[in-house]
């Protein structure tokens, strides 16, 4: 999967420049502030713009719904583990 470096942007609106997608899935141990964090400083050191998606409903992509990982919806997904740790998941490029 492409980066905010280098997916194309958007065909529907030529001078919308790419942008990182990021996802969160439930995690209430963890102020949604932390990820808005990682959001801005990811925006920062990559000279980019993101989208930050929150997912409240699950803790990762339920069986049944569409994986945004392998639907290439998502660059970096961001959940816990049993351990209560965060986890970063970025997609495979393919």
């Amino acid at each position: 999967m492409a980066t905010c470096l280098s997916r194309e942007a958007d065909s529907s609106n030529s001078s919308s420049a790419p942008k990182l997608h990021l996802i969160t899935y439930l995690c209430p141990d963890f102020p949604l502030e932390l990820f808005q964090t990682y959001q801005h400083y990811l925006e920062e050191v990559l000279s980019c713009e993101s989208f930050l998606m929150v997912e409240s409903r699950w803790g990762a992509p339920p069986a049944g719904k569409t994986d945004p990982f392998t639907a290439n919806e998502v660059d970096i997904g961001m959940s816990l583990d049993g351990l209560s740790r965060l986890n970063f998941v970025e997609a495979s490029a393919e």
